[in-house]
């Protein structure tokens, strides 16, 4: 009784840390994973760009002209190049990960193969 009593004066024991924390590998399926994550949050930031560009196209050409000096500079092409690559890298990434949900394409030698292939 007087121990119970003496753990909620001092508060819980201190945990330590979850072991994983520590001694996890990192995994060449588990960086494509979490890289597909990315790339499709990178591609909805750059829908949102797509989007404004499509709208400054229904306000008119004064708008229009402005988003086409934006898109043609140096730094909009590689914006728009940047985003065609993530967009491809995710369509692939994305087909693969289907590919695997099949359990007959889903050896362990056939996924490495496939992920130094990309």
């Amino acid at each position: 009784m007087n121990e119970a009593l003496e753990i909620t004066k001092k508060g819980p024991k201190p945990r330590p840390l979850s072991p994983h924390l520590q001694i996890y590998k990192w995994q060449l399926t588990s960086l494509m994973s979490i890289g597909h994550r990315a790339s499709g949050i990178a591609l909805s930031l750059g829908s949102i760009l797509i989007v404004t560009w499509l709208v400054t196209l229904a306000s008119g050409p004064e708008l229009f002209s402005i988003a086409s000096l934006v898109i043609s500079h140096w730094f909009g092409q590689f914006i728009l190049f940047g985003f065609s690559v993530v967009l491809f890298y995710h369509l692939l990434n994305g087909i693969r990960h289907l590919s695997w949900d099949i359990v007959t394409v889903l050896t362990l030698v056939l996924c490495i193969k496939q992920v130094m292939q990309s």
